[in-house]
């Protein structure tokens, strides 16, 4: 993905809506796809799911299809949260930085946030670079 900075600021304090593409809100992946895009790669939509074990389950397969794992965080990437062990059920973007994320969630709208903050450091799953296939 791109390391130049692009404009996410019409993005921020959106509110969380589970099924938003962006007119009345983001639910987390479609966010991630939007912000994704305009770094300059179309990630694959989903529809959300509510089940906590389905959705691990579509984040990973999603991630196995589409994504490879990396070490570290880089501009771009996709990291992968497990907010209710044992599930992945959150994603959000990192930023240029490699030390700031964006991402949405229920009862919060879009922001900002660290890495490094104590809420989040210790739900990290893992860091994805989109790969292009010949199916996508």
């Amino acid at each position: 993905m791109p390391d130049a900075k692009i404009d996410i600021t019409d993005l921020i304090g959106k509110p969380f809506d589970l099924n938003g593409t962006g007119d009345t809100g983001w639910n987390c992946y479609n966010l991630c796809c939007e912000v994704c895009r305009r770094a300059g790669v179309e990630i694959p939509e989903r529809q959300p799911i509510e089940d906590l074990s389905e959705r691990s389950v579509a984040i990973e397969q999603g991630l196995c299809e589409h994504f490879i794992n990396i070490e570290k965080p880089e501009p771009y990437c996709l990291v992968t949260f497990k907010v209710r062990p044992p599930y992945v059920t959150h994603v959000g973007v990192v930023l240029e930085d490699c030390r700031t994320f964006i991402h949405v969630m229920a009862k919060r709208n879009v922001v900002v946030e660290r890495l490094d903050n104590l809420n989040w450091i210790k739900k990290i799953d893992g860091y994805y670079r989109y790969v292009r296939t010949p199916n996508n």
